[in-house]
């Protein structure tokens, strides 16, 4: 692959030369390729001839038909337009939560939780913890705990409820991230070892909403 996706710099330079030129040139595509990009890092000669060959190979030939350069055009306009609208969004929460700041740093302050977590975390659970009865009903509202299903005294499942829709990836996504700090790490290893390294991630993000309620 010479690029990860469409939507980086030097791709979409390189794209955009292809789309402009008839027949395109080796060195002018390498002038569009941004510094950073691993395709131009060269440990040695033979490397840079492998890599030079790759180049000569992938744009070969790469000419776009009427179609495909409509195609292309119309794909970038609507990457375009959805990037300005998260743009948009980003302020809009910005501006929305600049009162709760201090909330915000709270949340910060838990291992795992980085400042755009902290925002859509406090976006769903709101400023304060009054509307729940203790530390369990918020866990619980979250999509923490697991689901009550049981018939004739036997539980038939100990899957986590559905609660918490929009908030629990957000918060697995954290717990992910908290494991690398040392003491939800050596709490993810006890856990994962007895339970599974799914079970575990759901433990350690009741653990963090535990301390984000006792944070109110």
């Amino acid at each position: 692959m010479i690029f990860s996706g469409v939507e980086g710099e030097s791709a979409r330079n390189v794209i955009q030369y292809l789309l402009d030129t008839e027949e395109p040139v080796l060195e002018e595509v390498q002038k569009r390729m941004r510094k950073s990009c691993s395709i131009i890092k060269f440990a040695n000669a033979q490397e840079r001839k492998e890599k030079e060959e790759e180049l000569y190979k992938a744009f070969a030939g790469a000419k776009f038909s009427p179609l495909q350069k409509f195609e292309l055009k119309s794909a970038y306009q609507r990457i375009d337009h959805t990037a300005k609208q998260i743009q948009d969004y980003e302020s809009m929460m910005q501006e929305t939560l600049e009162p709760f700041k201090s909330q915000l740093e709270l949340l910060e302050s838990i291992p795992g939780i980085s400042h755009l977590s902290a925002k859509q975390i406090l976006g769903e659970i709101g400023p304060k913890m009054d509307c729940f009865v203790n530390v369990k009903h918020f866990i619980s509202w979250c999509g923490l705990c697991p689901a009550s299903n049981q018939s004739n005294g036997k539980h038939k499942s100990v899957k986590i409820g559905k609660g918490g829709r929009y908030l629990k990836p957000v918060l697995i996504q954290c717990a992910l991230n908290a494991v690398k700090n040392p003491y939800f790490g050596n709490k993810y290893k006890a856990i994962s070892g007895r339970r599974g390294k799914k079970r575990a991630l759901v433990a350690i993000a009741r653990k963090m909403m535990t301390a984000a309620y006792h944070m109110r």
